[in-house]
């Protein structure tokens, strides 16, 4: 097992779906957290493994967030998760962690 790689990063959120955490092929995925950092209240849609559609999926007012981390036997999705705003432009922080190779 490797060392575990850490990104920060933020990604602009618009009417039109897009991937903010690719899919886990050569490593695996043990903690993420996106957070929606929009201050004129647009609303952002977070979905895994699908495309992202406004009003379906979880659901994050400005500074709202969504976490899920490895426990004792669960690991979070490997999927990748898509994003879409219910306005023009929102802006998430995406915060992952991921191991190469296998646990």
């Amino acid at each position: 097992m490797s060392e575990p790689q850490i990104s920060n990063r933020s990604a602009a959120v618009t009417i039109t779906p897009s991937v903010i955490a690719r899919e886990q092929l050569n490593g695996v995925r043990t903690f993420i957290s996106i957070t929606n950092t929009s201050i004129a209240g647009q609303i952002v849609y977070i979905s895994t493994g699908a495309e992202a559609k406004v009003g379906v999926g979880i659901p994050l007012s400005p500074g709202g967030f969504f976490q899920d981390s490895q426990d004792s036997y669960v690991l979070p999705s490997q999927a990748q998760y898509t994003a879409i705003s219910d306005a023009l432009l929102a802006t998430v922080a995406i915060q992952e962690r991921t191991i190469t190779g296998e646990l």
